[in-house]
């Protein structure tokens, strides 16, 4: 039996997550303000440990929604980094999530 590396698997995860959170986006540029509010309210709740990648989807946010779909569908290291401190994945309903989990879990199963 292969191991499986979660790693891996969590990073697939990340990526469906965020593709399915960026067609909302790309549909509905007003999720852009409600993404904005969830990083300035981490921001705030979290003080001086606020964490850096925050910023950088602000600073994405205010370049506009094709700048922030394009990040949330690359699969570039610097998105991939992105996506772990992303605000977008709780765009995506919690039905969708554990489909989008499975999915993750069979392709790396699968690989």
């Amino acid at each position: 039996m292969r191991a499986i590396n979660s790693h891996a698997r969590n990073d697939r995860f990340s990526l469906l997550l965020h593709r399915e959170a960026a067609g909302a986006v790309a549909r509905d540029e007003a999720l852009l303000g409600r993404a904005e509010a969830i990083l300035r309210s981490w921001k705030q709740s979290n003080g001086i440990n606020a964490c850096r990648d925050w910023d950088e989807w602000l600073s994405l946010i205010a370049r506009g929604q094709s700048v922030v779909v394009q990040v949330m569908v690359s699969e570039d290291e610097y998105a991939t980094r992105l996506r772990q401190s992303s605000p977008f994945s709780v765009l995506v309903p919690p039905r969708k999530r554990w489909a989008l989990l499975k999915e993750a879990k069979h392709e790396q199963g699968a690989a």
